[in-house]
Parts: structure tokens; C-alpha cells; sequence
């Protein structure tokens, strides 16, 4: 299973803070009962439309 998120229409503030996305990501699992089965690794995209 994986895990997509969709940010379109998001806050670009909250979208930038790599620091929360981080910690969101990390700790989900719990609260989809999903066990972890490896460290989170995150790469950031620079899109060359703003929207996109």
C-alpha cells in the first residue's frame, strides 16, 4: 500500500514546512494502524508552473 496526498489548493505556507510535513508523515501510520516498515524519506519538487 502507499500513501498519495494531494496538495492542490493547499496552504503554500503550511505545504513549505518541510519540519511539519515531516512530522505528519512520520507519525500517520499510527492512525491508520499501518505498521512502518522503513525511515521517511522526503525530495523536494520545484515545478516550473507556480500552480502546478
Amino acid at each position: 500500500m502507499h500513501l498519495a496526498m494531494n496538495g492542490y489548493g493547499g496552504s503554500s505556507n503550511k505545504l513549505g514546512n518541510e519540519d511539519a510535513i515531516y512530522e505528519f508523515l512520520d507519525s500517520y501510520h499510527e492512525e491508520t494502524g499501518m505498521p512502518k516498515i522503513t525511515s521517511l524519506h522526503m525530495y523536494r519538487h520545484e515545478a516550473s508552473d507556480p500552480l502546478d
